[in-house]
């Protein structure tokens, strides 16, 4: 209970550290069946949670869909909680991307390198090339 009045946890993750710290797996999953039950661990407010937090922290669907994926969360929840349309993601992105760099890029080396810089924040290939000013020759 002490995990679960600091942050939320899935049920994956309390799982594995409960079973880390030695308990029995049968009765780790009967305690977690009871918490989730009474509502005090679930995977959706648990996505929720870790959504907004990396969205504020500048981080993009991908990165963000990754960290669910290794937390345990599933495939239909994490497509629920990241189905915000396209133009959303893209208006971030230009958030992240003024933030962190500031100036358009001055040639095609410094673009390359924002464009990793972005794709590595998370976010996808057409999103940063919507972003990005194109580089004239």
């Amino acid at each position: 209970m002490r995990w679960l009045a600091r942050r939320e946890y899935s049920v994956y993750e309390l799982k594995r550290r409960l079973i880390g710290k030695g308990y029995v797996e049968e009765d780790v999953r009967k305690a977690l069946e009871t918490l989730e039950s009474r509502s005090l661990v679930s995977d959706r407010r648990f996505a929720e949670s870790l959504f907004r937090n990396r969205v504020e922290r500048g981080y993009g669907p991908v990165k963000i869909a990754h960290e669910l994926k290794v937390k345990g969360v599933g495939e239909v929840l994490i497509d629920n909680v990241l189905e915000n349309d396209s133009e959303c993601w893209v208006t971030r992105l230009q958030a992240v991307w003024e933030k962190r760099f500031g100036h358009p890029p001055g040639s095609y080396r410094e673009w390359a390198r924002q464009a990793r810089g972005l794709q590595s924040r998370g976010f996808t290939a057409e999103q940063v090339r919507r972003v990005l000013p194109e580089i004239e020759p």
